[in-house]
């Protein structure tokens, strides 16, 4: 009778801890910091705008170029009809994902290892480099791993009761992943094996899982493309392909954030040695993610900070099972010394921990965004159209964009002469009022010079990014026209 009510009392208390949780690190956040720092990254505002302008009637990759699949777009446009087009609604809408993914990955680590291992890595997680500014910034990469975790949940729930509507609940919402990104493909394989390992014949629930994912992924892209598989590949695919290389964008990004981490990959190292000592094959689902990523990661280019949460996320799942094995490691043992010191030495840096995670989401609006933002406020009366490779700016001053030239990034430039014509062609077709230009090497000497011939500049500043902490020069040109 105690041991029953020592269980039901777990059972109710570790999900309320979890509540608890997730309330407090709303409250960290303090809501009203993220409406007021301006951009947490410049995916944001190649979200927004692509959103603002589906919202306004404009076609999704037949006017709109995107270099991402639809899903999130689309949310993210439904999400301003109903609350009104805003960054600080916008960054709600993330922290709802992220919302979702800790309460997907807490269950799934609680049907493998249970609750008291499933709470500690949500914590680690939370504390990780960088997760808490992810959790705000409007970019896709939580959302798309949200969804992925859902699939990742059902998958594991079916190895327990081999109900059928959990594996197409699984296909659907690894679909939906990669229809918000495409970087969550690599889990396709791992949740694969995970179906395989079971008592059970294996073929037909394999089928089963991968027909409901193909099903729903082309049902997407029937919808999007209308079977016009060239502008397909012309926007989701061929822009990836192109391998950048920045200077310090390699695998060496995600290294340092590691090192930052390192009192919780060490526990995962224990993690990854106990799972091998007990030769637990079936529980190898994030030693497989963590070496895939690894792989990838090796070989990808540019590598951004944001990839860092592709390997947090096994970290902290296996610095968790490497806490749970301390319970059943003998008291002499090396291992069981060694974690007990290691989680010594994170409780001794969780005020480091708190403090990096708390000024990660701080931040504001600089004089020299307010400056820019002033003078765009004083052309907006007479501006249609505004060309721009930093789209926050013209959806803070409530200006559309062409939405073909929407989104210009070192993945689409137009220093080759075709995109240049190409350009030159969108802009003399829309006759943007203003030109807005952080960063001139996006741009052929063609283009460059139609704007100098056509416009005259009326701001060049120096801006401080929240990204690097670098200056990066803003320019602003107007229409000689409307002069």
């Amino acid at each position: 009778m105690k041991l029953n009510f020592s269980v039901k009392f777990k059972s109710i208390l570790i999900p309320l801890l979890f509540v608890v949780l997730f309330i407090s690190l709303i409250l960290i956040i303090k809501l009203p910091i993220i409406s007021q720092v301006f951009e947490y990254n410049l995916d944001e505002g190649y979200n927004i705008i692509k959103s603002s302008l589906l919202l306004k009637g404009f076609s999704l990759y037949r006017e709109i170029w995107s270099n991402q699949p639809p899903l999130f777009t689309l949310i993210l446009s439904y999400w301003f009809k109903l609350f009104g087009p805003s960054v600080h609604h916008g960054r709600l809408l993330i922290l709802i994902f992220s919302g979702i993914f800790l309460w997907a990955f807490y269950q799934t680590i609680k049907n493998l290892w249970g609750s008291f291992c499933a709470f500690t890595a949500v914590v680690f997680l939370i504390l990780s480099a960088g997760y808490l500014r992810l959790s705000v910034s409007i970019m896709i990469g939580i959302p798309a791993l949200a969804l992925a975790m859902l699939s990742i949940y059902y998958a594991t729930l079916y190895k327990k009761s081999y109900s059928k509507h959990l594996l197409i609940l699984s296909g659907i919402f690894i679909a939906l992943s990669l229809q918000t990104k495409f970087f969550t493909a690599f889990l396709i394989p791992i949740i694969a094996l995970e179906i395989v390992y079971t008592k059970k014949r294996f073929l037909s629930p394999l089928l089963l899982w991968l027909g409901s994912l193909l099903a729903v992924y082309l049902a997407i892209v029937i919808i999007f493309f209308h079977l016009d598989f060239r502008m397909f590949i012309q926007q989701l695919f061929q822009p990836h392909l192109k391998q950048i290389i920045v200077p310090g964008d390699d695998f060496s990004t995600i290294w340092r954030m590691i090192l930052t981490d390192y009192d919780i990959a060490l526990l995962a190292l224990v993690g990854i040695i106990l799972l091998i000592r007990k030769k637990k094959w079936q529980l190898f689902f994030p030693v497989l993610w963590l070496v895939i990523v690894f792989i990838i990661l090796l070989k990808w280019r540019p590598i951004w900070y944001h990839y860092y949460l592709l390997v947090s996320i096994p970290i902290c799942w296996l610095a968790a099972i490497g806490i749970k094995g301390l319970l059943h490691l003998r008291k002499n043992h090396f291992i069981r010394w060694l974690t007990i010191a290691i989680i010594a030495l994170f409780i001794f840096r969780l005020p480091v921990k708190w403090t990096r995670m708390v000024n990660s989401v701080k931040g504001g609006t600089s004089p020299q965004h307010a400056q820019v933002m002033n003078l765009l406020f004083k052309y907006r009366p007479i501006t249609n159209w505004m060309f721009t490779d930093r789209p926050i700016f013209a959806f803070y001053a409530n200006m559309l964009v062409p939405p073909e030239l929407d989104i210009i990034t070192e993945k689409r430039d137009f220093t080759e002469n075709i995109t240049q014509d190409y350009c030159i062609n969108k802009l003399q077709e829309y006759r943007p009022e203003l030109i807005l230009l952080n960063d001139l090497k996006y741009y052929g000497p063609k283009v460059l010079s139609y704007i100098k011939g056509n416009y005259i500049n009326i701001y060049q500043g120096e801006i401080l990014e929240m990204d690097d902490l670098t200056e990066i020069k803003l320019y602003i040109w107007k229409n000689i026209v409307n002069r």
